[in-house]
């Protein structure tokens, strides 16, 4: 994993909270295509850091936030 003080610049699951929900998920006849989270102060794009922890089934939001407020939304899939 990595130090508390990089969570700023990190984002993950654990693997073991991600079934956990997918499960409550389908006992509702729902699923989880995707996941979002924000870029502050960076663009909306994948990092390597995103790249390397994405899993290959999931639709991938990113969002880039500058003062606080959203400038751009893009989405990727890991190939």
């Amino acid at each position: 994993m990595f130090a508390p003080e990089e969570r700023y610049h990190r984002y993950t699951i654990d693997p073991q909270e991600f079934m956990l929900a997918e499960g409550e998920a389908e006992s509702e006849k729902m699923e989880i295509v995707g996941i979002y989270h924000s870029h502050p102060n960076a663009p909306a794009k994948p990092s390597l850091f995103d790249q390397n922890h994405a899993w290959p089934v999931l639709s991938y939001v990113v969002i880039e936030v500058r003062d606080s407020r959203p400038v751009e939304t893009r989405r990727w899939l890991l190939k």
